[in-house]
């Protein structure tokens, strides 16, 4: 597998492989059609394989969704799908208007259209005034379904219908009035760690991972934990095997924890708790 210019071992090439896992394993957010959206769902039963090719390539030091979006590459690759185009930039008198993820082929209804491709983490806060896809947020607080869905809407697939997107489109032989849009938006949900919450109707609940807590909740959990997992963001996707060498006790991982929310850094992270149930959450810094 030729996975960088730089040594690569058979540790890094069945972690790789692992995430590729991970990746197929993960649930879209929505499964057919949200106000002006459709969306995409890889049809796992068709895969050929659930192995990453020999020649599969994953640059380093990129962002977790990118790697997504090359997991996302292979796997459509291995349900025959065509990739026409791949992150295309749209480019007009030297400025970067915007970037299409995919163009595809699809070879059951031998049709194009455009893909775009999303992973996101997502915490709901009920404490939040506005709308349910408001209150769905970034661990950063930053960002929110909300924001995304209408950066999708208003942004990203309008750039298709754009006069300066044409030019791009008749290299590959194609037209706007022959390519539909999809959004593939797979990602990971975490509702409070106290308190009871309806799941909205319009969300796919599969893609509820865990919970998300605050370090003084944490803490107050620490009788009923036997261990902890911090995984690096890289395997955030990854679900541990028991016997990972990266479990260590609630003592052990306290001050790793603890460093990243001093830097305001948040951590997903795994516990097993003294039952021998493992649960996934995400620590807040906030």
């Amino acid at each position: 597998m030729a996975f960088s210019p730089q040594n690569q071992d058979n540790s890094i090439e069945n972690r790789l492989q692992k995430q590729y896992n991970g990746f197929l394993n993960s649930e879209v957010l929505f499964k057919t059609h949200f106000d002006t959206l459709d969306f995409f769902e890889l049809k796992k039963i068709l895969l050929k394989s659930s192995e990453l090719s020999d020649d599969f390539y994953m640059p380093q030091n990129i962002r977790l969704g990118q790697r997504m979006e090359f997991f996302m590459e292979a796997a459509l690759k291995a349900t025959n799908h065509q990739i026409q185009a791949k992150n295309l930039q749209i480019i007009h008198q030297k400025k970067t208007l915007g970037e299409i993820d995919f163009i595809i082929k699809d070879p059951v209804q031998n049709s194009n259209f455009q893909l775009e491709m999303v992973y996101k983490f997502y915490l709901f806060d009920p404490a939040i005034q506005g709308t349910w896809s408001q209150q769905w947020i970034g661990g950063n607080r930053r960002d929110s379904l909300y924001l995304k869905l209408k950066k999708l809407q208003e942004k990203q697939l309008p750039l298709l219908y754009a006069p300066e997107t044409a030019i791009y489109l008749d290299e590959l032989h194609l037209k706007t009035d022959v390519l539909s849009q999809k959004v593939c938006f797979m990602g990971q949900l975490f509702l409070p760690y106290e308190g009871d919450y309806t799941f909205n109707e319009h969300l796919n609940p599969t893609a509820l991972k865990g919970f998300w807590i605050t370090k003084k909740q944490l803490n107050a959990l620490k009788p009923h934990i036997e261990k902890i997992l911090i995984p690096p963001k890289n395997d955030w996707v990854v679900s541990p095997a028991l016997h990972d060498e990266q479990w260590k006790t609630y003592k052990e991982q306290a001050p790793i924890l603890s460093a990243l929310l001093d830097k305001k850094q948040n951590a997903l992270a795994w516990m097993l708790d003294k039952s021998n149930v493992l649960k996934c959450f995400f620590l807040v810094w906030w």
